[in-house]
């Protein structure tokens, strides 16, 4: 569901700015780093969009709605808007994932989100050390968010955090924190930069067993040659498992009136190895004024397809920044 952007690239921006935000996206990624073979709760690194899983996932740099909450809190500042989004999709056996968020811009340079995240596993059976059945397990995570994002110099910066609740065979909690930058377009509009850093925090303590959470850094870019092209590609460096990349495609549809209609592709290189049919993704978006439906459908290689849909509402008049305040030429007497 698309909202203009607001920042433009202003030139002579010093290089030291530049630097600053560079050191501190980088400080942000090296907390609680621990790299390791698996993480625990790996639902928090799961699209929440419609728009995001048809292509491909990349969205650092592209995500225009409520879910940047997730995707990159720094992009709620692009919320022109007050925007809503509810997102459902289908996994394994009975298993699905929900998201819900909302966001929206307050005073002369910030924006807000929150949000709430649950995954379901379905149900599946309990069984002994003997091999005996003793019942049923039904695992399912929950996180809930909030975040916020300011104007940096000609950037914008964001930083989120959310309690984590895992339920297995046992029942644990985290918390843990995300941030992430997002660039100005530049070169006449049509390149903009992003870089995030998600799930940063102390391990998830699981009885007497505990496991590191899915710490992710990626590096993102989107690319415009037209109005109606976006090309949007991430690299993600994850703390389990090898890094990989997501690229995406969305085509706008040259359709007179109010509704906009958007296609989209991706592929996403992570699940590569599961088989050659993995990782592609397919999508198509409707947009009006106030209201916006997207789908995905997702390849998960010998595990199925994934059904992927996203409502999206926007509402309310634009939050303009207040007018700047007057101050009495000299104090009353």
């Amino acid at each position: 569901m698309g909202f203009p952007p607001m920042h433009v690239f202003q030139r002579g921006m010093p290089l030291k700015q530049i630097r600053f935000l560079i050191v501190l996206f980088v400080g942000c990624a090296a907390t609680g780093w621990a790299k390791g073979k698996t993480a625990a709760v790996p639902f928090l690194t799961l699209d929440v969009s419609g728009r995001a899983s048809g292509m491909g996932g990349a969205q650092s740099a592209a995500v225009n709605d409520a879910s940047a909450l997730v995707a990159n809190p720094a992009a709620l500042r692009e919320l022109v808007r007050p925007s809503a989004s509810l997102f459902h999709a289908s996994y394994v056996d009975s298993g699905f994932y929900d998201f819900a968020g909302f966001g929206r811009r307050v005073g002369r340079a910030g924006a807000y989100g929150v949000g709430a995240q649950f995954f379901s596993q379905g149900t599946s059976e309990r069984t002994d050390v003997d091999g005996n059945t003793t019942g049923n397990l039904t695992p399912s995570d929950f996180a809930l968010s909030v975040g916020y994002a300011h104007d940096f110099l000609d950037f914008v910066l964001g930083v989120g955090g959310k309690y984590i609740q895992s339920k297995l065979a046992n029942s644990a909690s985290d918390v843990a924190m995300d941030a992430g930058i997002l660039s100005p377009l530049f070169m006449e509009n049509k390149w903009r930069f992003a870089a995030t850093v998600s799930n940063v925090g102390p391990p998830i303590q699981y009885d007497s067993q505990s496991q590191p959470l899915p710490t992710r850094a990626r590096i993102g870019a989107t690319f415009s040659p037209t109005s109606r092209w976006i090309w949007a590609a991430d690299a993600v460096i994850p703390n389990a498992g090898d890094t990989f990349g997501a690229l995406g495609v969305e085509y706008h549809l040259p359709m007179e009136g109010l509704l906009k209609v958007d296609v989209r592709g991706g592929y996403n290189t992570q699940s590569k190895d599961l088989e050659s049919m993995s990782g592609y993704s397919g999508g198509i978006g409707f947009t009006g004024p106030h209201f916006g439906v997207d789908y995905a459908l997702v390849t998960l290689g010998e595990l199925g397809l994934s059904h992927r849909f996203s409502l999206n509402f926007c509402f309310g008049q634009e939050t303009k920044p207040p007018p700047p305040k007057k101050f009495p030429l000299r104090l009353p007497e």
